[in-house]
C-alpha cells in the first residue's frame, strides 16, 4: 500500500486492516504521510519562530534550502506538507482536516449528554495552538484552591496542572491520525477525562505504561514538540509516570483506560468536589 492509499483512507474515514500491519510494522507513521498542502500552506514566520527558541538558531543559517530541510525533517515529501509539517507548522490546516481538532465540553452533572452543557469549544489550528486553547479552556472551569489563607493568596488548579499538562501533551503526540476524529476535553462534576483517538498500539497494557513503556505513534511529530519549551512536554515515556505521582501526592485519583471497543485512550482525573 503506498502512500497515496493510506492518505485516502484517512479522508474516507475507513478503519482498514492495512492501516495497522503497517504501523504495526513501523514502516511507515501516519505523520509521515503526504498531504494536498504545498510549500504555499507553511508558515515560515511561526517555523522561524520555533526553530530559533527550540534550537537558538535562525533558519537563515541552516547552509541549506528550506525546503531541502523540511524534506530532511520529513516535514515535506515530494513537494507537500506531511501530516506532521501541517499539522506543526501549516496555515489553518484545519481547512484540510476538520477533524484532527480538540473537542472541549463542560457539563453540568456527571452524565455525557448532547445538548446540555455548561461550556463548549472546538479548538483547531497547529497543535502548539490546540494545546495552550485545551489548557485554557480547563483553566477557566477548574475550581481553583487558595494555597494560603490569605483572600489575596495565588491559587492552583484543583487537579495539578502539571499533570493535565503531561495527559493533554500525551494525547496530541501519541493521537492515531489513521482515525477520523478529533481529541476529547470532557470536563463534569466529578471528573476530567482527555480522551484521544487511538487505543493504546501493539502490545501495551495500561500497566506497560505506567511503568514509562512506550511506542512511538507520531515520531516527528513527538521529537518536534519536546523540542519547543512552549509544549512543556516531559520526555519519552515519563509522562504517564509524572501523572500519577504528582496526583498521587494531591490525593487525586487517576484512571487509564484503554477502551479497545471504541479504539481510544482516556485518561480520568477524579474531582474531589
Amino acid at each position: 500500500m503506498v502512500e497515496a492509499d493510506l492518505l485516502d483512507l484517512i479522508n474516507k474515514g475507513e478503519d482498514s486492516k492495512h492501516q495497522f500491519k503497517v504501523q504495526a510494522s513501523h514502516s511507515l507513521f501516519a505523520d509521515e504521510l503526504e498531504t494536498a498542502a504545498t510549500f504555499d500552506s507553511f508558515n515560515v514566520p511561526a517555523f522561524s519562530e520555533y526553530y530559533l527558541r527550540s534550537y537558538q538558531e535562525k533558519i537563515s543559517d541552516i547552509g541549506i534550502p528550506l525546503q531541502t530541510f523540511l524534506s530532511n525533517k520529513k516535514l515535506m515529501i515530494n513537494d507537500h506538507l506531511t501530516i506532521a509539517g501541517l499539522m506543526l507548522f501549516g496555515i489553518e490546516p484545519e481547512n484540510i482536516y476538520p477533524q484532527f481538532a480538540i473537542k472541549c465540553t463542560s457539563f453540568p452533572g456527571n452524565v455525557l449528554t448532547t445538548n446540555d452543557y455548561k461550556d463548549s469549544e472546538t479548538v483547531r489550528g497547529t497543535l502548539l495552538k490546540q494545546y495552550q486553547a485545551g489548557l485554557y479552556f480547563i483553566n477557566r472551569n477548574l475550581h481553583k484552591i487558595p494555597t494560603e489563607k490569605d483572600f489575596n493568596a495565588t491559587s492552583k488548579w484543583e487537579i495539578p496542572e502539571i499533570a493535565i499538562r503531561e495527559a493533554l501533551s500525551n494525547a496530541i503526540v501519541h493521537r492515531d491520525y489513521f482515525i477520523n476524529s478529533s481529541i476529547q476535553i470532557n470536563l463534569f462534576n466529578n471528573r476530567l477525562e482527555i480522551i484521544s483517538p487511538g487505543k493504546l498500539p501493539n502490545t501495551l497494557t495500561e500497566e506497560n505504561i505506567r511503568s514509562g513503556i512506550h511506542i512511538e505513534r507520531n515520531p516527528i511529530i513527538l521529537i518536534t514538540l519536546e523540542k519547543d519549551p512552549l509544549f512543556k512536554y516531559s520526555g519519552k515515556g515519563s509522562g504517564i509516570p509524572r501523572i500519577l505521582q504528582l496526583c498521587r501526592e494531591e490525593d487525586i485519583q487517576v484512571d487509564l483506560v484503554n477502551d479497545v471497543t471504541n479504539n481510544q485512550f482516556k485518561v480520568v482525573f477524579w474531582r474531589k468536589r
